[in-house]
């Protein structure tokens, strides 16, 4: 047992400044940055799923003090503990507790919205504004607008009447977008980022044999029968109600919220129709990212052409069907 607790105690201690080389990197180091909320929380999650928690919670601690001590910011301390190193710590826990991975899903995905909103607190704090989100898109506006500006002003002198209003109107519009689907953007982040974070953890255990996790592939996700008819609901009533209430506001964010699930799940099964044709995972990623890059002019019609997909499936089992009949056919 002794040797057991020197293990885990020399492991934390790396583990620890494992953790804060991959904070610092991910903090002035602009292309790991990007990838920091799917590696800084690794080292943790090892620790958790190799002895326990409690370990982990330890070098958690320990990691932050070390970061406060070489950065000597605490508000700096605050967003890295929240947006990159937590979602790793709270899949290594669950998944070290043997947890269902649906419940492990959503556990990420709920620390990475509670970071998301750490940070928005922190920018209403840093600009000493309550609308700090709302200040900074205005800002973002304004700069489209200023390096459009030239652009427009040569297509008016060349006898394009109306440009400018158009423009205008297209960014006020689009602000207006953003602001109202704000809730409906910050819970589709989190459940794609807690789904890449989840898959990076899981992918690293099985690398590192530590533990072979039991997962749910992504061409096997499903949504429940009765979110499609929640869903179909739910339209309906938000495009009888023409009210700008906040509850109107809310109902149509939940729909929105709801939609994007059930058009995951269309291409889920878009996946699970594809993996015989095309085995490799990564490469069918690359075309589905192909395709929202190239042809981003029809993502709309896209979007609902699987969302259709994805309430024929959660009504019918399309993919149960499709094993039945491949049985039949050996």
């Amino acid at each position: 047992m002794k040797n057991f607790s020197a293990k885990a105690v020399c492991e934390g201690a790396v583990v620890s400044a494992l953790t804060v080389i991959l904070v610092l990197m991910g903090t002035y180091v602009p292309v790991i940055s990007m990838l920091a909320v799917f590696i800084c929380g690794l080292p943790l999650a090892y620790l958790a799923v190799k002895y326990n928690a409690k370990s982990a919670i330890i070098a958690f601690i320990v990691s932050l003090i070390i970061l406060f001590i070489i950065t000597g910011n605490i508000i700096s301390v605050i967003i890295n503990a929240c947006v990159v190193m937590l979602p790793g710590f709270v899949a290594g826990c669950s998944i070290g507790r043997n947890k269902s991975y649906y419940n492990t899903f959503f556990a990420v995905s709920a620390a990475v919205l509670f970071g998301v909103i750490v940070n928005i607190l922190m920018i209403n704090a840093y600009t000493g504004s309550e609308n700090g989100i709302a200040e900074m898109l205005e800002s973002t506006v304004n700069s489209a607008k200023n390096m459009l500006m030239p652009i427009v002003q040569e297509a008016e002198n060349s006898g394009a009447a109306g440009i400018s209003d158009a423009i205008d109107s297209i960014f006020v519009n689009t602000k207006i977008m953003i602001l109202s689907y704000f809730p409906t953007i910050l819970i589709i982040y989190s459940l794609s980022i807690g789904y890449l974070a989840l898959a990076s953890v899981i992918f690293f255990m099985k690398r590192m044999c530590i533990k072979d996790y039991e997962y749910v592939k992504f061409s096997m996700l499903k949504a429940p029968k009765s979110m499609s008819i929640v869903l179909v609901i739910l339209m309906l009533v938000s495009l009888l109600s023409d009210d700008a209430t906040i509850y109107t506001l809310a109902l149509k964010n939940v729909t929105a919220v709801l939609a994007f699930i059930l058009a995951v799940n269309g291409l889920s099964l878009l996946d699970f129709s594809l993996q015989r044709k095309i085995p490799s995972g990564y490469a069918r990623f690359g075309i589905y990212a192909a395709v929202m890059l190239f042809c981003n002019f029809i993502i709309s019609i896209l979007f609902y052409l699987l969302m259709l997909a994805g309430m024929i499936d959660a009504n019918r089992d399309i993919r149960m069907l499709k094993r039945v009949g491949d049985d039949g056919e050996n």
